[in-house]
């Protein structure tokens, strides 16, 4: 294996414990009375493994990377949703599979 495989490996294995953690800290919230999921701060979505659109417009995540508060609120409100800079929406694509898209919120 090349230096770039291993460091795309490890990349990406910190991700999955990024999100494995996640799971684990809302179960504990749901286990010590918290119900809901907590909603997740502008760092943690900044931290998701987002990915550019083609046309350089917005990021988008599959739905299970994204913190499912967040996904459930998305649900709820049936609209986009300002967190931040960024309005956050719920798409499906092509191949069915649904995931949160973000772009760059208007300032006006």
């Amino acid at each position: 294996m090349s230096r770039e495989d291993v460091l795309r490996f490890v990349e990406e294995r910190i991700e999955q414990l990024r999100r494995e953690l996640q799971i684990y800290e809302e179960l504990r919230s749901i286990l010590m009375g918290g119900g809901a999921p907590v909603e997740p701060t502008e760092a943690d979505l900044d931290s998701l493994p987002w990915r550019p659109y083609q046309s350089g417009t917005g990021e988008w995540v599959y739905q299970d990377e994204a913190p499912e508060a967040l996904v459930e609120r998305l649900r709820r409100e049936g609209k986009p949703v300002r967190i931040g800079k960024y309005l956050y929406s719920l798409r499906v694509g092509a191949t069915g599979k649904t995931f949160v898209s973000r772009r760059e919120a208007r300032t006006e």
